[in-house]
């Protein structure tokens, strides 16, 4: 069962073990920082392109070729641009924080699919329920699990579930 569940949710023992300890293992933290890295050029790019309209929308204003009065809308246009790039300038400067590993245990209990369909397009989600924590998992992590047996899930926010322990089946004495 274990072996299945690493498969499908790509991690191995140390990964677990770590996890166990509240800690990201040190493959879950390469991973980490390959997407921070990843998002943090995104989020630079946008910001540059923000700053730059920012810039340029307001660059009459600072000339002083527009007053204020003039274009009011260009100018609350500029203003917005500039305060949306400030925040993603924050955002990249705080988003250096080591995530919280969690645990929690408990039945499967509602393992559910819902389908939403518009205008033709069809997409199914999938929900896994551990205890009082609700997680949402591609098809193929939804079928490595049984509807009523015991797991411990431990995961961290912004990086969604790192790691599963099988525990047993209902009534099993280590699930209680």
């Amino acid at each position: 069962m274990t072996t299945e569940l690493m498969k499908a949710f790509d991690f191995t023992a140390e990964d677990l073990a770590f996890n166990k300890m509240q800690q990201l293992s040190p493959r879950q933290t390469r991973r980490l920082k390959k997407n921070r890295g990843q998002t943090t050029v995104g989020l630079t790019l946008f910001m540059l392109a923000i700053g730059t309209g920012a810039v340029f929308t307001l660059l009459p204003f600072i000339r002083q070729t527009l007053s204020i009065t003039d274009d009011v809308g260009r100018l609350i246009g500029g203003v917005v641009l500039a305060g949306l790039s400030l925040i993603i300038l924050f955002l990249l400067l705080m988003g250096d924080e080591e995530p919280v590993v969690k645990s929690v245990r408990g039945k499967a209990q509602f393992l559910r699919k819902e389908s939403d369909v518009d205008n033709e397009v069809s997409s199914t989600s999938y929900y896994v329920v551990i205890g009082e924590r609700e997680f949402v998992v591609e098809r193929d992590k939804y079928q490595a699990l049984t509807q009523g047996h015991i797991y411990t899930i431990y995961s961290a926010v912004g990086l969604g579930i790192l790691s599963i322990e099988y525990i047993g089946p209902p009534g099993n004495r280590e699930s209680r």
